[in-house]
């Protein structure tokens, strides 16, 4: 059997590689990959280098707008859900050596002993339609936004308003 790694699906690949050499899946769970010293990563299948989104649906007057999926995956990987007042330090989650590796587990706690937080803010220096303060205000962050164009600023406070009225609503 010919082994390929490719980071991005190796879970994928694995598989695929599996039934190409004639082999049943269920031969190779988790358990026996562990018991073998093969163990998969704890954390699941990587993401990947291409993402496949949805294309947005926004009607206002901006010619480059982009869809909220594309800002979810770094707005939520970069910006942390919590950051100390006092210190600037963001939550963070206990960290555990797995498989030789040190990895981040468990929820989000304080990492520092302050007891003031606040959410974590973005910075959007184009500021444009405001779909990146949409999403932020969608998952719980604060934002900073930049826009030099005043029609396009008026865009994107039409655009959160709209979308806070109808949070509200319900």
């Amino acid at each position: 059997m010919t082994w390929l790694y490719i980071a991005a699906g190796l879970g994928v690949v694995f598989v695929l590689l599996l039934l190409l050499a004639g082999a049943a899946y269920g031969d190779y769970c988790v358990d026996t990959l562990k018991t073998a010293g093969q163990a998969s990563h704890p954390l699941g299948k990587n993401p990947g280098d291409a993402w496949y989104l949805s294309t947005g649906s926004y009607r206002g007057a901006h010619f480059a707008s982009f869809p909220l999926s594309l800002v979810r995956r770094p707005l939520l990987a970069t910006c942390p859900a919590q950051v100390c007042t006092t210190c600037g330090t963001p939550w963070r989650r206990a960290r555990q050596v797995i498989n030789g590796r040190p990895l981040a587990v468990g929820p989000l706690r304080p990492a520092c002993p302050h007891d003031q937080w606040r959410p974590g803010r973005v910075l959007d220096p184009f500021l444009g339609a405001g779909t990146v303060a949409l999403a932020a205000e969608m998952h719980g962050r604060g934002w900073i936004g930049i826009e030099i164009n005043s029609t396009y600023a008026a865009l994107a406070e039409q655009r959160l308003a709209a979308w806070r009225m109808t949070e509200r609503a319900q």
